[in-house]
């Protein structure tokens, strides 16, 4: 006889987040206190229901407090859903970022740096990049893309913008405006040398040849655990068949041998699969992390599950 497979659900791990609100000694028991893992339930509860508006602030707040990389991770998935693209995508590198580091030390958030790794690389394909060069010590006092305006600090840095013409325009005293305007596909990132002696130019990158090798390494990782979790499910259904055939006792009559034996089989190979993908999956993201060219932005790719630890679910023996 064989057991259930067992799923654990897509959830962070809350107890990560629990840092209590701070409360003057004076307040205390005038004012409740909402500890940070109920305000992310909260939130995640929202999100969940697709009030991504109302769960946004909390998420915020949450990640200002705590520096937690999983409400950050939710940022990043709020701005997404609400059509903020380019908010989205520097949240998620900041995400990948925060994760990768701490998963050093704190296993638990293997799983979360995977994730976000994963929805970064789709996020990859809705964005461009600019990095504007300029050789003068001096920061210009004004710096705007289509109107918007940017630090001048992001100067020599990859900035995230949305595909299509961009409209440059520069503000420096003492010197008349300078204005650029660059085409930037989706995927690709464009430098503009900004001077206000220099010609138009712009040279153009599409990304190291090793970060897309662990692109592609990391979309069959996720390929291979998504093949698993079907595996699994299948899994589960005999197991349901064979129980309602046996009363739901251990037996071995007959007619369920062929079940259970095709159950066995089933449960093995979910459990390859995902150990397989979820391989390709850890092995992929230091590529596409330091496989890209020096000014452009991390990407990467894995679309893990999460247990309640933050880690990623595995399959495990049922039959």
């Amino acid at each position: 006889m064989f057991r259930k497979s067992s799923f654990l659900a897509p959830l962070f791990l809350v107890g990560a987040l629990a840092v209590a609100t701070v409360v003057p000694a004076s307040t205390a028991q005038a004012q409740p206190v909402v500890d940070a893992a109920s305000r992310f339930a909260q939130a995640q509860s929202l999100y969940d229901a697709g009030n991504f508006t109302g769960a946004l602030p909390i998420f915020e707040e949450l990640t200002r407090e705590t520096s937690s990389p999983n409400a950050r991770f939710y940022v990043a998935r709020c701005l997404r859903e609400l059509g903020r693209t380019v908010e989205a995508y520097d949240a998620m590198v900041a995400t990948v970022r925060d994760a990768t580091a701490k998963a050093e030390q704190e296993p638990k958030y293997v799983g979360t740096r995977d994730a976000s790794a994963s929805e970064l690389a789709l996020l990859e394909s809705r964005v461009g990049h600019l990095v504007l060069a300029t050789s003068e010590s001096k920061s210009p006092t004004g710096l705007t893309l289509n109107g918007a305006a940017v630090d001048p600090s992001k100067l020599g840095k990859p900035i995230t913008v949305l595909p299509g013409r961009v409209v440059i325009e520069v503000t420096r005293a003492d010197a008349p405006l300078e204005r650029r305007e660059v085409d930037i596909p989706a995927g690709e990132t464009r430098t503009v040398p900004l001077s206000a002696s220099s010609a138009p130019s712009t040279t153009a990158s599409t990304g190291g040849l090793l970060r897309w090798i662990g692109i592609g390494v990391g979309a069959g990782g996720v390929v291979l655990i998504a093949t698993a979790i079907g595996t699994g499910v299948a899994s589960n259904d005999l197991y349901s068949e064979v129980e309602t055939a046996c009363g739901g006792v251990r037996c071995t009559d007959a007619s369920v041998v062929e079940s259970i034996d095709e159950g066995k089989r089933l449960e093995a190979a979910a459990t390859t699969t995902a150990v397989i993908g979820s391989l390709m999956v850890a092995g992929a993201v230091p590529m596409i992390i330091f496989g890209g060219p020096e000014e452009a932005p991390v990407s990467v790719s894995a679309m893990p599950n999460f247990d309640g630890s933050g880690a990623m679910a595995w399959f495990s023996g049922r039959f």
